[in-house]
C-alpha cells in the first residue's frame, strides 16, 4: 500500500476518532453510567445489524456490486437516489470535518451569535409587541 494513501487514511480516522473522544464524555455525562452504557450498546447493535444487512445484500448480488447498485436492486430507484444522497452527504461531512480547523467553527458560531443578538432579537421583540397589542386591542 502506498504510504501517502495510508497516511491520509490514518489522518481521517484519527480526526474522526479524536473528535468523538472529545465529545463523548460531554454528551454522555448527563445520562450517567448506566444510561451511557445502554446508549453505547444500542448504537453497537444498530451498527452490527446494519453491517449484517449490508453483508447479506453484498453476498446476494453479483460480484461487481457497489452500494448504489445494491440499493437499486433491493429498494428500487428511490433507494438508488437515497444512496447517492447519503454518499454525497458523507463526502461533504468528511470534507468539513477534516479540512476546517476549530477556529473557523468558533469564528462562525461567534458571527451567528452576533447576528442573532443584534438582528433577530429586535425582530422578535417587535413581533411580541405587535402580538401583545393585537391581543389587548
Amino acid at each position: 500500500m502506498d504510504s501517502k494513501l495510508l497516511g491520509s487514511i490514518l489522518l481521517i480516522v484519527g480526526t474522526s476518532i479524536g473528535a468523538g473522544m472529545l465529545a463523548l464524555p460531554i454528551v454522555s455525562a448527563q445520562l450517567g453510567f448506566m444510561g451511557s452504557l445502554m446508549l453505547l450498546v444500542a448504537c453497537w447493535m444498530v451498527m452490527t445489524l446494519s453491517a449484517f444487512i449490508l453483508l447479506e445484500a453484498n453476498l446476494w448480488l453479483p460480484h461487481n456490486s457497489n452500494i448504489i447498485s445494491m440499493a437499486k436492486a433491493t429498494i428500487g430507484p428511490v433507494g438508488q437516489l437515497l444512496a447517492y444522497y447519503v454518499l454525497i452527504l458523507r463526502a461533504v461531512v468528511i470534507f468539513f470535518v477534516t479540512c476546517f480547523p476549530l477556529h473557523i467553527y468558533s469564528y462562525l458560531s461567534g458571527f451567528l451569535l452576533f447576528f442573532l443578538q443584534w438582528f433577530l432579537a429586535p425582530l422578535f421583540i417587535l413581533a411580541s409587541i405587535l402580538l401583545i397589542t393585537s391581543i389587548v386591542v
